[in-house]
């Protein structure tokens, strides 16, 4: 299949995945508009071939524009929508407060739907497809991010019954399911010294750092890119570290099993550690 006169939307590409996206996009002949709340964060693709656009997700006005103007760029159609924007929040679920896990929702969950019904019109002629970025937190309850899980499993099944319902209709959706990318999205968290999971500091902030050891954008995005270029793109398409893993783990490991991984991987099994954290919490309730 040529790429030539074919267009892709990339929203979220300041830097890492979404930059390294528009890049390759770029590479394989497409007309790219990179997409981001700040142009001027986006000067290393301001190349022939690229349009940086200033793009808020999560504001209905800002879309509008973007929309009109890459309708009067293109003729009206757009082959490739990718929702690559988000945010990331590591926070224990019961000190998760509520107006934090709301803005989580709004850029990582909320403007995918305000995109997907914006550019819709733009999809129809071009028989195109949308790519919503996903996560494998989608299915596997990645410890102390429940907020951030929660939008991404929002993703996954809004992806599937748009899917379902848009099939009619010659527009394709992809869950792009992300394992483990050193896009720089996730920072060594600060764990307060009132939070009963002090004790985990430690282990939160090694974890973390190993999280930005892992594959770069660059090569994810290789990989990504000639997946979604493929003749009839799978309707998920697990890339990244882990990823595929995840799958396997939480598709054939019971509940029990899954749960007694998962608290390892962050310190929760350590009989120490949990005395500590119930001791907190004991403290707490006395305050």
């Amino acid at each position: 299949m040529t790429n030539k006169g074919r267009s892709v939307l990339i929203t979220g590409c300041s830097s890492g995945i979404g930059k390294a996206l528009a890049i390759e996009f770029h590479s394989k002949g497409l007309h790219v508009f990179a997409a981001s709340r700040a142009v001027a964060s986006m000067k290393e693709l301001s190349v022939p071939g690229i349009e940086t656009l200033q793009l808020d997700p999560t504001n209905a006005a800002s879309i509008l524009s973007a929309r009109n103007h890459i309708s009067k760029r293109t003729g009206g159609k757009l082959d490739i929508l990718i929702n690559n924007a988000g945010q990331w929040l590591e926070k224990p679920a019961i000190e998760t407060s509520v107006d934090s896990a709301k803005a989580i929702f709004d850029i990582n969950f909320f403007a995918v739907i305000e995109m997907s019904n914006a550019f819709l019109p733009l999809l129809l002629p071009a028989k195109g497809v949308i790519v919503n970025h996903g996560s494998m937190v989608r299915s596997l309850a990645h410890p102390f991010t429940a907020a951030y899980n929660a939008s991404k499993a929002a993703v996954s099944q809004y992806s599937n019954t748009l899917r379902i319902e848009l099939e009619p209709l010659g527009v394709r959706v992809v869950e792009l399911v992300s394992g483990r990318v050193a896009t720089g999205l996730i920072t060594v968290p600060e764990v307060s010294e009132g939070s009963i999971y002090k004790p985990l500091e430690e282990t939160l902030k090694a974890r973390a750092r190993e999280a930005e050891s892992q594959q770069t954008p660059e090569v994810f995005a290789k990989a990504v890119v000639k997946s979604l270029l493929e003749r009839n793109p799978k309707a998920e398409v697990f890339k990244g570290n882990l990823a595929t893993m995840a799958w396997v783990l939480t598709t054939f490991l019971p509940r029990w099993a899954l749960d007694a991984f998962l608290r390892t991987t962050v310190g929760l099994g350590n009989t120490k550690v949990r005395a500590e954290i119930a001791e907190r919490a004991v403290e707490q309730l006395k305050q």
